[in-house]
């Protein structure tokens, strides 16, 4: 079985592969990262391609790994990487069971819009959404590893005084996590690299602070790579086999996101780091246009490049949070002309 890992490929495949992904930077806006292609259709093609790329030379040489790179960074579907290219059964995590018609027993199953229509409606605090959300970290987290920051105590307090005020936005009451190379007042940020062990910046990024402003409540910080370009910092897993990446350098947000920790989350884009995680991982994301999302307080990496991304697991959910961090209102899909 061939296993892929962002970090430790063939050095020409991977400089190659993100040339092609700058090269194609303006086609990637608002990619969604699932795709209704044959899984074992793009398992074989990209095997195919992988290997006879090893016996060609020349240009050849170089632009077969190169597809190889960008087919498997942007279409890969949802649960590609929890997959062996092999004809073996594919066991995944038996906890990921599809949602169920009765939410209320696992609270931290709701989509964000569900909760944030139920909280709104009085049907649900979000105290007790926050807890549950916390349950799960609890639980699943020792595999997972998608977290860096979290301070249970810190939660619960925001989500009190959210059920204690009137609805302040889009996401009032609703969880989301921020990756650790956004700035943060109340957690630290570390940016992913032991240099800034313990850094605490004097105010949040922009995305963070309008979030919270709109009545997000910040639950914790996501596993980063180092500075988001440099070498994996902690040890996160792809929630559907432990064994497989879960691509980078957002890794902890799709992570987290895809493993029901928490509805929304954070992640940043220069090359691949949104689409790629939430393709790898099996969750949504929106890579925005280039700044209709402010990167102020994000560490900057290529900053006629960076952008700030948005995972979640509805499509409805990423016009909610698109919502909150923009001004824009949300329209519902129905409503939307399709030509």
């Amino acid at each position: 079985p061939l296993t892929l890992n962002p970090y430790v490929e063939e050095p020409m495949t991977t400089w190659l592969g993100s040339f092609v992904s700058w090269y194609m930077h303006p086609f990637c806006s608002g990619w969604v990262g699932r795709a209704a292609i044959s899984h074992r259709k793009i398992a074989t093609f990209s095997a195919t391609l992988f290997s006879n790329s090893c016996t060609r030379r020349g240009w050849v040489d170089i632009l077969w790994p190169l597809q190889v790179q960008f087919l498997l960074a942007v279409t890969t579907p949802a649960r590609l990487c929890s997959q062996t290219f092999s004809d073996s059964t594919v066991k995944l995590n038996s906890s990921l069971r599809p949602l169920e018609e009765n939410h209320m027993a696992d609270l931290f199953r709701l989509s964000a819009s569900e909760a944030a229509a139920r909280i709104r409606e009085g049907k649900l605090t979000s105290e007790a959404l926050v807890r549950s959300c916390l349950e799960r970290i609890h639980s699943r987290e020792s595999q997972v590893k998608a977290w860096v920051h979290l301070d249970d105590d810190f939660a619960l307090a925001q989500a009190r005084e959210c059920d204690r005020s009137a609805s302040r936005g889009p996401i009032h009451g609703v969880p989301f996590a921020a990756k650790d190379i956004m700035d943060t007042a109340d957690l630290p940020t570390e940016y992913g690299s032991p240099i800034y062990k313990g850094n605490r910046p004097p105010a949040d990024a922009a995305c963070v602070a309008l979030s919270r402003a709109a009545g997000g409540v910040l639950l914790g910080k996501t596993v980063t790579t180092e500075f988001a370009s440099r070498f994996p910092w902690g040890n996160t897993t792809n929630p559907h086999n432990p064994q497989h990446t879960p691509g980078g350098s957002s890794s902890g947000s799709a992570a987290a996101v895809a493993d029901f920790m928490v509805p929304l989350a954070f992640g940043t884009q220069t090359v691949g780091s949104v689409i790629r995680p939430a393709a790898f991982c099996g969750c949504i994301a929106y890579k925005p246009s280039y700044g209709e999302v402010s990167t102020q307080g994000v560490k900057q990496n290529t900053a006629s490049f960076d952008t700030v991304g948005l995972f979640a697991r509805a499509v409805e959910d990423l016009a909610l949070f698109r919502a909150a961090v923009t001004g824009f209102a949300p329209k519902a899909l129905a409503n939307i002309p399709i030509n």
